[in-house]
């Protein structure tokens, strides 16, 4: 919640305290990634740190690690029409569902988003709330996609990013959080495939994926 600077609720603020005295009180601290700020909040403590970054295994090509999704999902695919997917928590206000979804009405007719688990985009015809998938079933559902939207207003260092772009799968996202790692990396040129989204306004989001 504080590395979005927004206390979205109440409870906030005490999840805020507890991760802050559990740095206090730590004999060593791990992160995912070193750019997030209660791992520099260890570091200006002096504790031992660590990053245990995320990783991905991709297991050669897509097809050793994918799995056949429900057959509602598999006629979808099918029908050739390109779909961009969403993976993530949608309940979460964090994740940005609803600006997500006003961008979904600057699409054109025949834009077709994958939500999994689905959580957030009830009723909206542009979208198809795929349900529970496992890791195997996700990575089919990447690997035929047209790329995959993250607009949250903050992140650690989302494994499904790495795993769409280690399947040349494109992404679509905002820089926050462990991201900013890789959107440097993208504009030293070492890293292809990452959009920016900008502010992540609806208008920003339809700009990037069209």
């Amino acid at each position: 919640m504080w590395a979005c600077r927004e206390f979205l609720w109440v409870g906030g603020y005490l999840a805020q305290l507890r991760e802050i005295l559990a740095v206090v009180r730590a004999d060593v601290v791990f992160a995912v990634h070193p750019d997030l700020w209660l791992f520099r909040l260890a570091r200006f403590f002096g504790k031992k740190t660590a990053v245990c970054g995320n990783g991905s295994d991709a297991g050669g090509d897509a097809s050793t690690v994918s799995s056949p999704l429900p057959p509602a999902l598999t006629v979808l695919r099918e029908d050739k029409t390109p779909y961009w997917v969403f993976i993530g928590r949608g309940s979460d206000p964090v994740k940005g569902v609803s600006r997500l979804v006003q961008a979904l009405h600057l699409l054109p007719p025949d834009f077709r988003l994958l939500a999994a688990p689905g959580e957030g985009f009830e009723n909206h015809s542009k979208c198809f709330p795929t349900g529970n998938l496992s890791s195997p079933q996700i990575a089919t559902l990447l690997s035929g996609s047209a790329g995959l939207i993250l607009c949250s207003y903050y992140e650690g260092l989302p494994l499904v990013v790495l795993e769409a772009l280690a399947q040349g799968v494109p992404v679509a996202s905002t820089e926050v959080g462990g991201l900013k790692a890789l959107f440097r990396e993208s504009r030293a040129g070492r890293l292809e495939g990452l959009a920016n989204l900008g502010a992540g306004t609806p208008q920003s989001i339809t700009y990037a994926i069209q």
